[in-house]
């Protein structure tokens, strides 16, 4: 089936000669997934020279689905994704009390197998994308500045409980970003081992070791926003001073910006030209234009980025940085302001290290998440 899916279109006679087992079992082993449903015949192939044209085969888009939920602030993401790992369909659900959120995901996946006509018996998982600390044995958020979870909440144990026989994974959203970025990003070739930075309400990180997802002993790695760059910095929401989460997440380049202006957020956004849903959106386009204050803000909060990333980087001497989130809206300018403070601050060869957006379009923790339940499963 691997050899199948990435390969796209291939023949048994290819698979025999790939694997080195015999037409007979080859035909045997197609025939059950064919059964199955896990793929299909799509026409014949070309021949390079006279004879039978060869039966070509290819996944099955439809012979299974993989839900994908992504929790926020206010509620969460459920996208669901087809067997080539394609998204189908994402939808947003809000969320006001999160201590219902079990009995919510229930209901939200059962609809979304419902409208999207995926039966229960071809649902191959779930994977649930958390901004937060993970315990691996109880499969609880113990701690996150985001989302307003306490330890407590066993929504896991009421989703597997709904689906007994389904793989449930409970993974760091960035983590499950990096997964996609190394499967998917077009910055990848032949790199195994990327450090993935994702900033948006807040900051972390997922790390990515020999081309697997590095949790940590308890799965504490990645807590990359709680990386102290001042000691005597601003208070986090972790209890720690300086943090990189409350020098560049959105809601501290927004301070930032106000207390540059000498603004509150109303007048904030009056002067960025746009409604206070979108003062970010408003300070990426004034960024752009040369803003003085803008400019000054943000390419401050670049070269504080820079420093996190830089401890990062002489901690795990990774292949590349990728960096993804809202911080991407920005542009070039900023990637460019990170770039050159790593080369005037970084140690060795980590000064000219890789450096480069997030190219995904997809929501990359639910893709992220498709792709680790799809390698489980197959």
């Amino acid at each position: 089936f691997r050899l199948i899916y990435e390969h796209g279109n291939i023949s048994r006679a290819h698979l025999a000669k790939l694997t080195k087992l015999s037409p007979t079992t080859i035909s045997s082993l197609t025939d059950e997934l064919i059964k199955k449903k896990l793929i299909m015949t799509t026409g014949t192939g070309e021949l390079p020279s006279s004879g039978r044209k060869p039966v070509m085969l290819s996944v099955n888009p439809e012979g299974g689905c993989i839900i994908c939920v992504d929790l926020h602030k206010t509620g969460y993401y459920a996208a669901i994704y087809d067997l080539s790992c394609r998204l189908k369909k994402e939808y947003f659900l809000n969320l006001s009390d999160y201590s219902g959120l079990g009995i919510s995901l229930i209901s939200t996946v059962d609809i979304v197998l419902k409208e999207n006509k995926c039966d229960k018996d071809k649902l191959i998982g779930i994977c649930i994308g958390a901004p937060g600390i993970i315990d691996p044995v109880k499969m609880r958020i113990i701690s996150s500045t985001i989302i307003p979870v306490n330890k407590d909440n066993n929504f896991y144990d009421v989703i597997k409980s709904w689906f007994p026989d389904k793989k449930i994974e409970l993974i760091n959203e960035s983590s499950l970003s990096a997964y996609c970025e190394k499967e998917f990003g077009k910055h990848i070739k032949n790199e195994t081992d990327l450090l993935y930075i994702d900033v948006h309400e807040g900051i972390g990180a997922g790390i990515v070791i020999n081309g697997q997802i590095f949790k940590g002993l308890d799965n504490m790695a990645g807590e990359f926003g709680h990386i102290s760059i001042a000691y005597d910095g601003p208070l986090c929401k972790c209890g720690n001073r300086g943090c990189i989460e409350s020098f560049a997440s959105q809601e501290a380049i927004i301070n930032n910006l106000c207390t540059e202006l000498r603004m509150n957020e109303r007048q904030l956004s009056r002067y960025l030209d746009t409604n206070p849903m979108n003062l970010t959106e408003g300070a990426a386009l004034k960024y752009k234009k040369g803003d003085g204050p803008v400019v000054k803000v943000i390419n401050d909060t670049a070269y504080k980025l820079a420093c996190a990333i830089n401890n990062g980087v002489n901690l795990l001497n990774p292949q590349l940085v990728v960096i993804g989130g809202k911080i991407t809206v920005y542009g070039e300018g900023f990637l460019n302001c990170v770039r050159e403070a790593m080369k005037k601050i970084g140690l060795g060869k980590n000064a000219d290290i890789k450096i480069y957006f997030s190219d995904i379009k997809d929501n990359p923790v639910t893709k992220g998440g498709a792709k680790y339940i799809f390698d489980w499963f197959f």
